[in-house]
Formats: structure tokens, C-alpha cells, sequence
């Protein structure tokens, strides 16, 4: 499993925080929202994709798919994976985003 959350992007600090049943929506802090009716939203602090993209991919990416790439790369190390393993016919390897959203 990898994780990059509002909680935390490690496995068992988001599973406590989860249990503990602790929110992760916090007052809008990374751009003015004086023009938005919604202010609290779920941040994620005190990330780096450092070690997992390197400099100038990392640069080129938006933080959602610095965030998918870190967790699926961390899944992989997680499940002692390797890209260039092989399942066989009909095996697949996959990553799962779960990102809600009401309009």
C-alpha cells in the first residue's frame, strides 16, 4: 500500500489517524480564499516527491499526479514489487486514486 494523505504520507500514521477518527480538513491555507464561500478544505502538508520523480519531471507535474506517482511508487516498494516483474498471461499490476467529489 502507499499513501499520500492529509494525515500524514506513511502507512501507519494515516491508519491511527483514521482510527483515532481525527479530521483532516483545515482552514484553506496555500492561496487567498476570501473570494470562495468554502474555506476549509483537505490539505496535504509536508510533502516531498524527493527520491521518488526526479528534478525535471517533478517540475512538469501538477501535485495530483505528484501525489498518485509517489503512492504508486511507494505501493510497489511496500508489496516488494518491481515494474519489470512479470505475472504471467493475464496478470496486471494497478494503482487506485481516490479523490471524492460532489459538484
Amino acid at each position: 500500500m502507499g499513501v499520500v494523505s492529509v494525515f500524514g504520507n506513511d502507512i501507519d500514521t494515516f491508519y491511527n489517524k483514521l482510527l483515532e477518527g481525527e479530521s483532516g480538513v483545515t482552514p484553506i491555507d496555500r492561496f487567498d480564499v476570501s473570494s470562495f464561500s468554502v474555506r476549509f478544505a483537505g490539505q496535504i502538508h509536508n510533502f516531498s516527491s524527493e527520491g521518488y520523480i526526479d528534478g525535471k519531471n517533478d517540475r512538469r507535474l501538477d501535485d495530483a499526479w505528484r501525489y498518485c506517482l509517489v503512492a504508486g511508487k511507494k505501493a510497489l516498494v511496500d508489496a516488494k514489487l518491481a515494474i519489470s516483474n512479470s505475472f504471467g498471461f493475464g496478470g496486471h499490476n494497478g494503482v487506485v486514486v481516490f479523490a471524492p467529489f460532489k459538484p
